[in-house]
């Protein structure tokens, strides 16, 4: 059975929003339910199109899966990979905020990263200066015994 095009079905493009496709689908029932009709038989069968494509739509994980096989089925119809993941980021406010937070946290962490790799470095630095102070003091002389480097003269 060929895949039905849904998107064609609520007359919106595949890059269409999640508000976009609940404000169509209720307009189409309004404008098509059977009982504005007389119980039309025609009626009928394009308000349950209508139904089974807001079914699948509507429905973020169901729109995904759908959407796999859309593009195969319907190739011509693609549209830009961005504007398709803008409609599932688009979904409702929660999805949304869920992406927003997940951009600040990762530029929070990488903001992170940046400040640990200074303070590797400056500990690194220090560790450095640490082991040519010690091997510089190791090649020095030995210091005559009975004379000191340092003369100290008594305060009168």
């Amino acid at each position: 059975m060929p895949l039905p095009d849904h998107y064609a079905t609520l007359g919106l493009k595949p890059t269409a929003t999640f508000h976009e496709i609940k404000q169509t689908y209720r307009l189409l029932v309004r404008r098509h339910h059977p009982d504005r009709h007389g119980g039309d038989a025609r009626a009928e069968q394009r308000m349950a199109a209508i139904n089974a494509a807001y079914e699948v739509l509507h429905r973020p994980e169901r729109r995904m899966e759908y959407d796999r096989h859309f593009y195969e089925a319907f190739p011509h119809r693609i549209e830009s990979a961005e504007s398709t993941r803008q409609a599932y980021r688009d979904a409702n406010p929660y999805i949304d905020a869920l992406w927003r937070e997940r951009e600040r946290r990762m530029q929070r962490e990488r903001g992170n990263l940046g400040g640990r790799i200074t303070l590797y470095v400056l500990l690194l630095a220090v560790a450095l200066y640490a082991v040519a102070f010690g091997l510089w003091s190791a090649l020095q002389p030995p210091a005559e015994a009975g004379r000191s480097e340092a003369t100290v003269q008594p305060v009168r």
